[in-house]
This record gives structure tokens, C-alpha cells and sequence, in this order.
């Protein structure tokens, strides 16, 4: 256990690590499937530059209003190569996709399950509309920008952004990739977890943690129904195993913010500059933002199931 006094003295040495190490320069990350909010890395908001890409002109807007700091938004879908492509608009914008809902295979995995009705309500295409769309090597090939963390959220096309990226992955441009992914397919040819996980070793990535989704699940059997289960997917977490040396840091503050400790230690031990002072620093920073509990985690244990589903609709803070 740390004193406070040394608490204190971490802090200080984390900054000025940060300052030393990372003098003008910042941590880029690029949000594909940009809906509700950019994705962020806390502890790193200060360094942070972020650029969203959201297709849906709706979500676009709200997007622009919303959203402050370094960040810069495009209307625009990312794929594997430049030109115009139909997006196939679901009831519930979060389930749109250049895909066409596949409903059998859906219904073969799902069709058991207590909410199928109201998720095979939320996926069903109500319109479509051809959008631009562009490649991230197109985007990010001539500038020479790194992007720390590319997160990945377009219902089924992740692999063919990836594919889009050669360029940026074969020269170490993307240090981590937070992408969302299924078990089994419910759009047309679309990808799932061992499509994605075979593409990203060969660029050197590996695999660091898969976050499943456990809200929509049930917790107890239902006569009629599946029996509980983990989950058909959720968010893979994948770092660049060996980043150029010139990247190092930014890859392990990175994982530090993801919550990934153990990773981020490794990754500093290979930075012959850093010392056991500085290293500890950054260690403590954010394993101190970690062990915060969020309200939402709190509320969630003192309040009943029913409840708790109508307080996830306010936007709580992150942590007290």
C-alpha cells in the first residue's frame, strides 16, 4: 500500500513523465461507428484527439452537438475501399449496416431467447441509402498520423475496415483495436470473432481480452426459454505486440486505460528510458482510476433488477 505522500509524489512524477515522454504530441483515436458518443480513454482525455465517422446523418448531427475537445467528425461510412455503397437502415439505428439482416440464422441462434421478438424488431431494415464511404489507408496512408486506438462498431463490416488498413498495420500505425464482434452471423457475410483474430496476427497483434455484453442476458431459466448464457459476443481488446520503440509508451498508456495492467507493465519494461520510478507512477495513475466504482455499478447492487432497467435510460457519472 501506498502512503498519501507517496500517492502524491506518483502523481507528480506521472505528469511529468507524460510531459517529458510525450511533449506535443497526442493520443489519436479513430471511431468507426461513432453513435451515442466517441469512444474515450480515461485518465488520457487531456491527450486525447478524437475523429469519429458516423454514415446516419441523424446521429451525425446529434454527434456535432454533443461531443467537445480535440475532435473532429466525418459523415461518412469507412470500408475497405473508396467509392458509394447502399447502408441498409435498421428500426434502431444502432443495428444499421452496409449488411442485410440474415433473420433465419438470427432466428436459429437467438429465436428462444426471451427479447428475440424485440431485438428481431430492432434489426429489421426500414429503409436504405447510398452513402460515401472511404478506406482508413486512404484517410490516415500520406498523413504519417499513429492511431493509438482504432474502436471498431459497424455491425458486421469490422474485417473488411481492417482489410482497408493494410497499409497502416503493415508499417506498426495502429497500436490497439477495440472492436466489436459476434459468435455467430446474423447479417449476411458477415464476419465473426476467428475472422477478425486470424486477420490481426498476422499484423502482430494479439489478443489481449474479450468484454462480453451481460446486460440483455438472463440470469436464471425460464421455462420455454434458452438457458442462460455468457453471451454471443461483445468488444475483443487487441494490441500491437511489438510496437516500433518510439511507440511503446503510447501503446502501454493505452492498455493502462483500458483497465489492462499487467499488459502495460510488460509493455514499459521494454522502455529502456523509463525508469522503476516513472513506471510505478503510471502504473498507480491508472490503476487508481480503475478501482473507483462507478455509480452505475453501485446502484446496480442496491437496487432491484426492474428498477435498475429504468435508471439505465439517465446518464450517470462515471465515478465517484
Amino acid at each position: 500500500m501506498f502512503n498519501r505522500f507517496t500517492l502524491l509524489y506518483l502523481k507528480s512524477t506521472f505528469k511529468s513523465t507524460i510531459n517529458q515522454f510525450l511533449a506535443n504530441q497526442s493520443i489519436l483515436i479513430v471511431d468507426i461507428g461513432a453513435k451515442g458518443a466517441l469512444c474515450r480513454l480515461i485518465g488520457l482525455e487531456e491527450l486525447s484527439e478524437k475523429h469519429g465517422f458516423e454514415p446516419n446523418l441523424i446521429e451525425f448531427n446529434r454527434l456535432q452537438k454533443t461531443e467537445d475537445g480535440i475532435v473532429k467528425l466525418f459523415p461518412t461510412a469507412v470500408a475497405q475501399t473508396d467509392g458509394r455503397r447502399t447502408f441498409y437502415m435498421a428500426r434502431s439505428s444502432s443495428y444499421s449496416s452496409f449488411l442485410r439482416p440474415d433473420i433465419e440464422e438470427f432466428s436459429k441462434h437467438f429465436g428462444r431467447m426471451k427479447d428475440f421478438p424485440k431485438w428481431k424488431n430492432k434489426i429489421e431494415t426500414i429503409g436504405k441509402t447510398v452513402v460515401p464511404c472511404r478506406s482508413l489507408d486512404s484517410i490516415y496512408g500520406e498523413s504519417g498520423e499513429i492511431i493509438s486506438l482504432l474502436k471498431l462498431d459497424t455491425q458486421g463490416t469490422e474485417l473488411e475496415i481492417i482489410r482497408g488498413a493494410e497499409r497502416l498495420l503493415k508499417e506498426k500505425r495502429i497500436l490497439a483495436i477495440k472492436t466489436e464482434f459476434l459468435f455467430q452471423r446474423v447479417y449476411k457475410d458477415q464476419c465473426v470473432f476467428t475472422d477478425l483474430e486470424t486477420l490481426l496476427k498476422t499484423f502482430g497483434f494479439m489478443l489481449v481480452s474479450c468484454e462480453f455484453y451481460p446486460d440483455g442476458l438472463e440470469t436464471r431459466s425460464i421455462v420455454g426459454f434458452d438457458k442462460p448464457r455468457i453471451g454471443a459476443g461483445g468488444d475483443a481488446i487487441f494490441v500491437l505486440a511489438e510496437p516500433l520503440e518510439k511507440e511503446r509508451l503510447k501503446t502501454s498508456l493505452v492498455l493502462g486505460s483500458l483497465g489492462y495492467l499487467s499488459e502495460m507493465d510488460h509493455m514499459l519494461q521494454k522502455i529502456s528510458m523509463i525508469n522503476q520510478l516513472e513506471r510505478e507512477s503510471l502504473l498507480v495513475h491508472f490503476s487508481k482510476l480503475h478501482n473507483q466504482y462507478s455509480l452505475k455499478q453501485i446502484v446496480r447492487q442496491l437496487v432491484p433488477p426492474i428498477l435498475f432497467n429504468l435508471l439505465k435510460r439517465v446518464r450517470l457519472p462515471e465515478s465517484i
